[in-house]
């Protein structure tokens, strides 16, 4: 069955982590396509792998997060899985990761088209495990934390509101013990659990 893969989590969860981790694919290589008149990185294929993500993950800001708005996500999304049909599919991004509506009719349209199964994949650590990592992240820099409780309470609602509306599997993941280099392995073993 072919995924269709929707990270969700507030800043420091780990959305990204997971896509940066399948780097270590020695045939990876990034999509490019113009985009008023400058080239703009689309898609990361990830051979070895067997996905493609939403999106680069050698820039600051990645993944779905670089894109300007949600009819150009719809756009790559559509590319992604007409022009690599064998591959599951990934997208990640903190502004779609808070929007419930949009992507569920999103998903549902997808699933219908394209045949691919949704899931959305929750990253739920602590709320301070994510606050951590965004300090260590930026050098100690202060922020604005009360956004990221803010932000995690959006990700609790989004939880109920999908798993109510029960279009789509719904896994919901603390990574707040796992090693880096264990990322993967976690998220192909949840991944089993819906598949």
């Amino acid at each position: 069955m072919r995924l269709l893969v929707n990270i969700r989590g507030t800043n420091g969860s780990g959305k990204s982590t997971i896509p940066i981790a399948m780097k270590d694919d020695p045939d990876m290589y990034e999509v490019i396509r113009p985009y008023k008149g400058k080239p703009k990185k689309i898609l990361t294929v990830f051979p070895n792998y067997g996905w493609v993500a939403l999106g680069a993950y050698n820039i600051q800001v990645g993944g779905c997060d670089a894109f300007p708005n949600k009819d150009f996500i719809k756009k790559v999304l559509v590319y992604a899985l007409k022009k690599f049909p064998e591959y599951n599919v990934l997208m990640e991004g903190i502004l779609i990761a808070t929007t419930y509506s949009t992507y569920a009719e999103l998903f549902a349209e997808m699933q219908e088209t394209y045949g691919v199964q949704p899931v959305i994949y929750y990253l739920m650590p602590p709320v301070e495990t994510c606050i951590a990592r965004i300090k260590k992240r930026n050098g100690g820099k202060p922020f604005k934390e009360e956004l990221v409780y803010a932000k995690y309470g959006m990700m609790q609602r989004g939880i109920e509101k999908f798993r109510q509306a029960g279009d789509f599997p719904v896994l919901v993941v603390n990574n707040s013990s796992v090693k880096k280099s264990d990322v993967i392995s976690q998220f192909f073993d949840k991944l089993e659990e819906v598949t």
